[in-house]
């Protein structure tokens, strides 16, 4: 188990996260990552909310998501886009799942960043392009809740099993934010503590290690893996690491607007999401994960069975 105190975390409650946003523009990141969303909201026990940003194209449902320039107005753009993503949210993957849909044009990441707030949203998980992460990157220092930004289609069929967090682990690492730790352990999942060994950072293995483990100690980890990989250049390593073993997500922490990572530079962390692209990235806003409450409560008897089958 995640946690030191098993018999709390085996059966968490899985209502810590209640409502799981999904900005939706009809290209293919976007229904990416609304396929991956509905499997996490099946596995949480989550509502949806969609949130549907149009801009200078629209796409017609009714001809294989083809887009096409359009002359009319933005109310009819809105009219249109009403309508196509009537048509997703029947989806029977979807019918019973999506709670609320916004369509509004503007600034996205502001229409994003406002929803958080109005809707007490819990997740965001977004879609991007590999070659187009600007936008994602500026998500990722401004939200207030913890982003999955997905890049292709993920199969979601054996769940997430292994997440990856890569640091330096010297003593000016934070602790892992709640809701990674609550998170993993409801997924019963395995983290995999990283620490590239750079040529301008280097330490022996065994002082690597020391580290690791005072970073497991003062996190309460039980289960999870310490790891050594050298590189010359960290976003490097870590990519390379990623390809070497079976890892389903990669977890960054952030720290809002100031400093995007406490012992990454802003630019490699950017690299990271802009050039990462066979896994998810999950981010977290250290300072604001820290200050939430998360309440631990046991599942109703008859239901935790069902609740928890195919997270053990």
């Amino acid at each position: 188990m995640l946690f030191s105190d098993t018999k709390k975390s085996r059966k968490i409650s899985m209502k810590f996260i209640k409502k799981i946003l999904i900005p939706f523009d009809f290209s293919e990141p976007s229904f990416n990552a609304l396929n991956y969303g509905i499997k996490m909201a099946n596995k949480f026990d989550a509502k949806i909310d969609l949130l549907c940003h149009i801009n200078d194209k629209v796409y017609n449902m009714s001809n294989n998501l083809v887009d096409k320039d359009l002359s009319f107005s933005t109310s009819e753009k809105l009219k249109k886009t009403d309508e196509n993503i009537q048509k997703i949210i029947q989806r029977p993957d979807c019918v019973d799942l999506v709670d609320t849909y916004t369509v509004k044009s503007g600034d996205e990441i502001k229409n994003i960043i406002e929803h958080e707030k109005k809707n007490s949203i819990d997740f965001v998980i977004v879609g991007a392009f590999e070659t187009n992460t600007s936008d994602r990157e500026k998500l990722v220092r401004l939200s207030i809740c913890p982003v999955i930004i997905v890049k292709h289609f993920c199969s979601f069929d054996e769940g997430i099993k292994h997440i990856l967090f890569a640091s330096d682990f010297d003593k000016n690492t934070p602790t892992i934010a709640n809701f990674l730790k609550l998170f993993t352990s409801v997924l019963q999942a395995q983290i995999h503590l990283l620490r590239i060994n750079t040529w301008e950072n280097f330490l022996h293995s065994s002082q690597s290690e020391q580290r690791m483990l005072k970073f497991k100690a003062r996190n309460g980890l039980n289960k999870c893996t310490l790891n050594v990989y050298d590189h010359s250049i960290v976003e490097e390593g870590i990519m390379e690491f990623t390809s070497k073993i079976n890892i389903d997500l990669l977890a960054l922490v952030t720290h809002g607007r100031s400093q995007i990572s406490q012992w990454f530079s802003p630019s490699v962390t950017e690299e990271l999401v802009h050039r990462i692209n066979a896994i998810p990235i999950i981010t977290f806003n250290i300072e604001i994960e820290n200050r939430k409450e998360y309440i631990i409560k046991p599942l109703p008897q008859q239901n935790q069975d069902s609740k928890l089958k195919g997270t053990e």
